[in-house]
């Protein structure tokens, strides 16, 4: 299977490899040395987990001697989707990165991007995100199965409450 590339490279759940950058081509690997201003896009705001760790790429980025200025584009919207279509509109352009989460995977998923993980390059993963359930002390689920047979016994007889952005993969 040919993997169609339409999107530069992605840093892959805030990717980054300090000083062992390189694009995986077709024709093999090949030395990342930027001619122009590198730009990080970011599918969250300012100070949202992805800003976040595109700004700690740029920091590493701007520390290695002779790289050009290394700026953090924000481009929220559509729990994600805004940022992957901007990425994928600068295809072939090592001068422009991006942070990818699970949001671009569940985005395809359920038909709100026609882009998917096989349209872009991933470099490497710096940071890995885990999704917590808890309850209230004295709650009566005290494991996975308590809640599993609830739901599958009376669904609506629970809420649940996340602390997300409209969109993103965990907003449902």
């Amino acid at each position: 299977m040919k993997v169609r590339h339409v999107g530069a490279v992605v840093l892959l759940q805030y990717a980054f490899a300090a000083g062992a950058i390189s694009l995986a081509g077709e024709a093999g690997a090949q030395a990342w040395k930027p001619q122009k201003n590198v730009e990080i896009v970011s599918s969250a705001g300012a100070g949202g987990s992805a800003d976040r760790g595109a700004r700690v790429v740029q920091k590493y980025l701007q520390a290695i001697p002779g790289m050009p200025p290394v700026n953090v584009s924000n481009r929220t919207g559509g729990g994600g989707t805004v940022a992957f279509a901007y990425v994928s509109q600068h295809a072939g352009d090592a001068h422009v990165l991006g942070t990818m989460g699970t949001n671009l995977l569940t985005s395809q998923i359920v038909g709100v991007s026609p882009l998917s993980y096989r349209d872009f390059t991933p470099l490497n993963i710096l940071l890995r995100e885990y999704v917590v359930v808890s309850v209230l002390p004295g709650s009566a689920l005290a494991s996975s199965k308590d809640l599993i047979a609830r739901l599958k016994k009376d669904p609506g007889s629970m809420s649940f409450g996340f602390g997300t952005a409209p969109g993103n993969q965990n907003h449902g």
